[in-house]
């Protein structure tokens, strides 16, 4: 078992000093530019929210140290290995493309997080790709964003 105070105060912080940066870089593409939001306006402002609320879940997590229930250790490996499937989704896409890494990455989390039976995995496979077709429609047809 994990102390739930001790994964709420790390992960929040991490996440604080990720805003922190993506705050401070996306400052660097400008706030501003002829009268309407430049390039920075968002990240800047996505930034400085994930601070703030990471901030905030610190705070609550150091109050509430004997309300928190522990965590399994199980859980905790599902996120990790949820999380190296985001990571290799972005490092495959540049391999294989968005499309097909958002395919693969929709079917590696479905399984890990869904029942082991044959007719969801069906379901899963059917809504994946599915699910892929609507993106290719929306982002190269419709917004005709290049090189997924």
């Amino acid at each position: 078992m994990i102390s739930s105070r001790f994964v709420d105060i790390v992960f929040s912080t991490l996440m604080a000093l990720l805003g922190i940066y993506v705050a401070v870089t996306a400052s660097g593409l400008g706030y501003i530019a002829n009268g309407a939001p430049a390039p920075g306006f968002f990240p800047i402002w996505i930034g400085l929210g994930m601070t703030a609320l990471s901030i905030w879940n610190i705070l609550r997590a150091w109050r509430a140290s004997d309300r928190l229930p522990d965590i399994e250790r199980r859980e905790v490996a599902y996120v990790l290995i949820a999380s190296a499937m985001m990571a290799g989704f972005i490092g495959l896409a540049f391999v294989i493309g968005m499309l097909a890494g958002v395919f693969l990455l929709m079917l590696g989390l479905g399984t890990l997080f869904g029942p082991r039976t044959l007719g969801f995995q069906i379901r899963l496979l059917t809504l994946s790709l599915a699910m892929t077709g609507i993106v290719h429609v929306i982002f190269q047809r419709l917004l005709d964003v290049p090189g997924l």
